[in-house]
């Protein structure tokens, strides 16, 4: 068993009480870095299903060049972006 892959364990090891509801800053902050990153493999997944429809579509490669700025800046959504430029056709 290695403590620090459980959220009990994690507990032991930062001497928190073990069934007290609380927030361990470090882990919701690593949880949170995993689950951007599988965002952004998810929406790449969904993108490639939809790659042929896209990239015979010039209204869809329209509507996701207007949404390119949010998925790359506000979003920082790195894979998710070429993945876009790759089927609207921007390098």
């Amino acid at each position: 068993m290695v403590p620090d892959k459980t959220d009990i364990g994690r507990r032991l090891l930062k001497e928190k009480e073990l069934f007290e509801t609380t927030i361990i800053p470090e882990e919701l902050n690593k949880f949170c870095g995993v689950l951007h990153k599988v965002m952004d493999i998810g929406v790449v997944i969904e993108l490639s299903i939809l790659s042929d429809w896209i990239e015979q579509n010039k209204d869809v490669k329209d509507r996701l060049r207007k949404r390119l700025p949010i998925i790359e800046k506000d979003l920082q959504l790195s894979y998710a972006s070429l993945k876009i430029k790759n089927l609207i056709g921007e390098k």
